[in-house]
């Protein structure tokens, strides 16, 4: 069964690349299992270099490889294969990690097979403590969540150990990639590490919780919010409370929309957007409009959104910005396709490259058959960042 979920995973790929030909193809997948690990290597460079995504399920074994240098070379294969957009190892040293922070667009639309996310899992318990850093982060770019997806809960289970682990750098990214696959079944397992020895383990433990909308984090949320009272970590809570967006914290963010911290007022605005608190309209509308923080105002219009006031054009004038973009890509991939139009009348305008291509990218993720003659227009665009975010977004739509 596994090997025919594979063959048809070879297919898609290989149709969407034309470079390399079948018998050069062939040679090199066949280095791949060579005894030596110097040639091995040579090969996944080869395919790194060509971006050969079709050899993404033959790298796959050599994630978990006996010399820790073709592991290397074969989880930076794997990015290579799974990213629409150029990222190098930046400030960090760790291609992975930077992949992993510049968000959700920057995963192309190829579809990742099941037997490399199952490698990535038991990479995560490598020996050697940088393999582990980056095949988790490599797992947080490339498995995809939802029904697109080939996570199991088995293999949930398998990630969630990871939280246990002795060093709490891998303890705190654990955290971090169980929320970006929006694995709902760690839940509980979050909650109980928000008490963890490590600040960094309970940062992203909270926001974990807050992106898996856990309901059963709301009283231990509100708790460190208590203890807190204010400053970043009684925010985090804050901010993962507003994603819950339980009704049971509606006094609490009401008192908070006036706080003198404008994180705790953003949390403010979200959360009772999102509650659908109509009681809090004209106030919403007082900070989108008046509030001298920028982030705080970009929340105001996704509140505004939430209680019927449309305002995702706003919103898509913001993305590809420095500071604010990403939070603004943020809210527009919770609107989802409510947002298409508004967004792909941003894309066609848009004069910047960036922001056109980060437009693009994003109706790949909520649009829909309707802006599929607008992409494939932006395919031929002047910019080739653009134009290849188009192609890419194309190939979302149609898979």
């Amino acid at each position: 069964m596994r090997r025919a979920r594979v063959a048809a995973v070879v297919a898609m790929m290989a149709a969407s690349f034309t470079g390399v030909s079948g018998q050069d193809w062939q040679g090199v997948i066949a280095q791949l299992r060579d005894g030596n690990a110097g040639k091995r290597i040579d090969a996944l460079r080869q395919l790194n270099a060509a971006n050969y995504v079709a050899a993404a399920p033959y790298v796959a074994p050599l994630v978990t490889d006996p010399d820790d240098n073709v592991q290397f070379a074969a989880i930076d294969a794997e990015l290579t294969f799974f990213l629409n957009e150029p990222v190098d190892a930046g400030q960090s040293g760790s291609r992975a990690l930077e992949a992993f922070n510049a968000g959700p667009l920057v995963r192309s639309a190829i579809r990742e097979p099941e037997i490399l996310i199952d490698h990535l899992i038991t990479a995560t318990a490598d020996r050697n403590s940088r393999i582990r850093f980056d095949a988790l982060h490599a797992l947080g770019v490339i498995a995809e969540s939802g029904r697109g997806g080939v996570m199991t809960a088995d293999m949930v289970k398998r990630l969630m150990t990871g939280l246990q682990h002795s060093d709490p750098v891998m303890r705190a990214a654990t955290a971090r990639v169980l929320g970006r696959l929006r694995a709902g079944d760690a839940g509980d397992a979050l909650i109980a590490v928000l008490n963890d020895k490590s600040e960094l383990v309970e940062q992203f433990a909270a926001e974990s919780l807050g992106l898996l909308r856990h309901d059963r984090a709301v009283q231990a949320l509100t708790d460190r919010v208590a203890f807190f009272a204010k400053g970043e970590r009684a925010n985090e809570a804050l901010l993962a409370l507003a994603r819950i967006a339980h009704g049971s914290s509606r006094a609490l963010f009401r008192g908070r929309l006036a706080d003198p911290d404008a994180a705790a007022r953003r949390a403010a605005v979200e959360a009772l957007g999102r509650m659908g608190d109509r009681a809090s309209l004209d106030a919403i509308r007082n900070l989108a409009k008046n509030d001298p923080s920028n982030d705080v105002r970009l929340a105001g219009l996704f509140a505004l959104n939430a209680l019927g006031e449309p305002q995702a054009a706003g919103l898509a004038l913001v993305v590809g910005q420095q500071g604010l973009g990403a939070q603004a890509r943020d809210y527009l991939l919770e609107i989802g396709p409510a947002a298409a139009t508004a967004v792909a009348a941003a894309m066609t305008t848009a004069s910047d490259p960036r922001a056109r291509a980060e437009l693009t990218h994003l109706i790949g993720f909520i649009g829909g058959q309707a802006n599929i003659s607008a992409l494939e227009t932006m395919t031929r665009d002047a910019d080739p960042r653009a134009a290849r975010a188009a192609a890419d977004a194309l190939a979302r739509l149609r898979r």
